[in-house]
């Protein structure tokens, strides 16, 4: 396979970002050439992952483009969709990244590296869509969706039972699955609600996915047996299920170093964790992508509190995203040891009882090998996460 170049292209989130560095891995290791298309402030962020990829030797490369945030209204080193200040700077950041296309067609035809093969396109991307079929190679998509959700937003657009609904909270069941689902507008993504927010981006990547001549999710047969051949049948695409992509991943500094840096005290925490009972730890996390208002945060902590349970929140933004509501535990300064949430409940004081029952630890980025005794979740890969670590 010393000759196949295959060109990936994630979207420029960490949700997308984490899976392509996997996919791309794989591919690596069964001898075909991989380069990735990223850009300054987001190969940053993977760096470590980077030097130790090029210090294995693998046929895998980083091609760094510069990202025009400043052209369009966005702040300078805005160039990961966690880092947008605001969901209305979308469409300028949709539209930012269309500019990634000259440089990479400048780059191609340099003849610096090898003509690609093919190109994996992560969502978002309508415009290297067009760029394979101008180079003439296949294009795979990939969306970072199980089976079943990419089957459920298939049939949703194909048959628009949603838009039946006299109201966002009736429930309604998912057409064309082979299983029984209800669900309600309000549960499912944005651009199926009432209003949808900037539905032109929404329908240009929806059409550029369209022309895709196959699909790779991170997902594998057993854990949504059947799927895989529905979303084949629906879509007349190959559909190939090669996941969970994490267990590349052999090192635990190729999973801890993965995201962004803890403002909590690693050690410290950790010896949190070893004062509590085995398996008695909640963990709790919406991803980096969740935004929530400082009031429904702190009606979520205090539902924590009231479960009595030791639990590990993390959330964007630490304690002050909270809006002052948590109790700092050991150091002076916020981004050192973590909070104490209270709430005004008296949940222990800082440094007397860090262990309270119904106490825990919020932070806004953490990776730690954890047997938790319970976790909530909302992210596109949480249960492949948990399958990782064997977590229920």
């Amino acid at each position: 396979m010393g000759n196949l170049h295959f060109v990936l292209i994630p979207w420029l989130g960490q949700g997308h970002m984490i899976p392509m560095v996997d996919i791309a891995r794989l591919l690596a290791e069964h001898g075909v050439t991989v380069s990735i298309i990223t850009t300054p402030v987001n190969a940053a962020r993977i760096q470590s992952t980077i030097d130790r990829i090029s210090a294995s030797g693998l046929p895998l490369h980083f091609l760094t483009l510069r990202f025009p945030a400043a052209e369009f209204g966005l702040p300078e080193g805005c160039e990961n969709l966690d880092s947008l200040p605001s969901r209305d700077l979308v469409p300028n950041f949709f539209q930012a990244t269309k500019h990634l296309r000259g440089p990479l067609l400048q780059h191609v035809r340099s003849g610096s590296s090898l003509p690609p093969s093919c190109m994996i396109i992560g969502i978002g991307h309508p415009w290297a869509h067009e760029v394979a079929r101008e180079l003439g190679v296949p294009r795979v998509a990939f969306h970072g969706y199980s089976c079943l959700s990419l089957l459920t937003i298939h049939y949703l657009h194909h048959y628009n039972t949603h838009e039946t609904m006299p109201s966002m909270s009736d429930s309604f069941i998912l057409p064309g699955l082979p299983h029984r689902i209800e669900m309600t507008r309000w549960k499912l993504p944005r651009q199926f609600h009432v209003h949808v927010p900037y539905p032109e981006i929404y329908k240009e990547a929806r059409d550029a996915d369209a022309t895709a001549d196959a699909v790779i999710v991170n997902s594998f047969d057993e854990l949504e047996p059947g799927y895989t051949e529905c979303v084949e049948k629906a879509t007349g695409k190959k559909a190939w299920t090669i996941g969970p992509v994490c267990l590349q991943n052999k090192e635990r500094s190729d999973m801890a170093e993965r995201g962004n840096k803890s403002s909590v005290d690693k050690e410290q925490c950790l010896n949190w964790l070893d004062s509590q009972k085995p398996k008695s730890v909640v963990y709790v996390s919406f991803g980096s992508m969740g935004k929530f208002p400082s009031l429904q945060l702190r009606e979520i902590g205090a539902g924590l509190l009231a479960s009595n349970r030791p639990f590990i929140w993390v959330i964007k933004g630490g304690g002050e995203a909270i809006g002052g509501g948590g109790e700092m535990v050991g150091g002076k300064d916020r981004r050192e040891g973590g909070f104490e949430v209270s709430f005004d409940q008296g949940v222990g004081a800082a440094g007397d009882d860090p262990v309270a029952p119904g106490g825990g630890r919020v932070c806004d980025s953490l990776w730690v090998e954890l047997d938790a005794g319970g976790s909530v979740r909302r992210c596109a890969d949480g249960n492949l996460a948990a399958l990782r670590r064997a977590v229920p």
